[in-house]
């Protein structure tokens, strides 16, 4: 059993446009937001972060499966613009790779 919080007391986190000035406090935000619902999320999306290679629906476990496709909702739903589209590109929906992605993008020196 994963312990969960009340995601009601953590603030939703607004749309991230891709301003990298933004990036560290909405991707804060987003994984209280995230770990409030299934405290699972953080260290899923930290091995995602971290994953040297593409993550495809094969290589996400049968249990956070529902998990990756509720990130990837999320996901397209607080991006826009360039995260937007990087979100909206990833094959097969797997919100894991959609984190990693955005990630990538943002954190790349």
């Amino acid at each position: 059993r994963s312990e969960r919080w009340a995601p009601r007391l953590v603030e939703r986190p607004g749309k991230f446009d891709g301003t990298l000035s933004t990036w560290w406090v909405w991707k804060s935000l987003m994984l209280a937001f995230l770990i409030g619902i299934d405290v699972r999320f953080h260290f899923a999306c930290k091995e995602a972060e971290i994953c040297q290679v593409p993550i495809t629906p094969d290589r996400v476990p049968a249990a956070l499966q529902p998990m990756s496709a509720f990130l990837f909702a999320l996901l397209l739903g607080h991006t826009t613009q360039v995260p937007f589209e990087l979100v909206e590109a990833v094959r097969e929906e797997v919100g894991f790779e959609a984190w990693r992605k955005l990630v990538q993008e943002q954190e790349r020196l």
